[in-house]
C-alpha cells in the first residue's frame, strides 16, 4: 500500500487510483469515500 502512496520519497495521493480511492475516508477537508459519505448522508449527519 505504501508503495502506491509514496512516490519519489514523497507522499502522493493518486485519487484516479481504485485502491487508494476506496481506503481513503477523507481528504482535503472532503468525504471522498462515497459507501462512508452516502451512510452519514442517510444518518442525517
Amino acid at each position: 500500500m505504501l508503495g502506491l502512496i509514496i512516490k519519489d520519497g514523497a507522499i502522493h495521493i493518486d485519487l484516479e487510483d481504485q485502491i487508494l480511492k476506496d481506503s481513503l475516508i477523507t481528504h482535503a477537508g472532503e468525504i471522498v469515500n462515497a459507501a462512508v459519505r452516502d451512510r452519514l448522508q442517510n444518518a442525517g449527519v
